[in-house]
């Protein structure tokens, strides 16, 4: 951990860690602005105490930061779109690549797209947040043939928050399907 007293931006920097063989990832804390604070100490709960102010990192950083250097379990998943939630982890947040395969035909009398979203809720579903989201579309004109399709595969990668229930929406006239996925917690 690096602290930078007394500058008017301290930056945690979080030292980086190899996960698995091959995968190197690097976090960030928190950045604040607390010009004229030398800070001297970051209890346990995230309070950053210094000679003239003291500032609460979020719960939230603090628990990504604990859940990013503990071991972690990369599972591979199927996941529906358009038809049931679930959650990945009651106690720590993930890391999730979901594959999703697009097919956009366009014809003579029209053209065609898909969206792909992943949403996640911390309050039981009352509301969704988008985290990522796979598209494709495809429109011809003056078109000599009949019809052209687009067939494209595209990963939705995104993070999400420990006990959060997830879905997978999609909107659009192409057709879409899930491919394969992996969750890592």
């Amino acid at each position: 951990m690096k602290l930078l007293a007394g500058a008017a931006l301290i930056l945690i920097n979080v030292f980086s860690h190899t996960v698995g063989a091959s995968q190197a990832q690097s976090h960030t804390l928190q950045e604040m602005n607390l010009s004229g604070t030398s800070v001297t100490s970051v209890s346990d709960n995230g309070t950053l105490a210094g000679n003239s102010h003291s500032a609460l990192v979020s719960e939230w950083s603090i628990k990504h930061y604990i859940d990013s250097v503990i071991a972690r379990t990369a599972t591979a998943v199927t996941r529906p779109i358009n038809s049931a939630t679930w959650t990945i982890s009651s106690t720590k947040s993930a890391s999730v690549a979901y594959y999703i395969r697009i097919t956009a035909t366009a014809t003579i009398g029209g053209a065609q797209s898909g969206i792909v979203e992943l949403q996640y809720s911390l309050n039981g579903g009352s509301t969704w947040s988008a985290c990522g989201m796979a598209q494709s579309s495809n429109t011809v004109s003056l078109a000599v043939v009949l019809n052209s399709s687009i067939i494209q595969s595209s990963p939705i990668v995104a993070t999400i928050p420990s006990g959060a229930l997830c879905r997978m929406v999609s909107t659009g006239s192409a057709t879409m399907a899930y491919i394969y996925g992996f969750e890592t917690y």
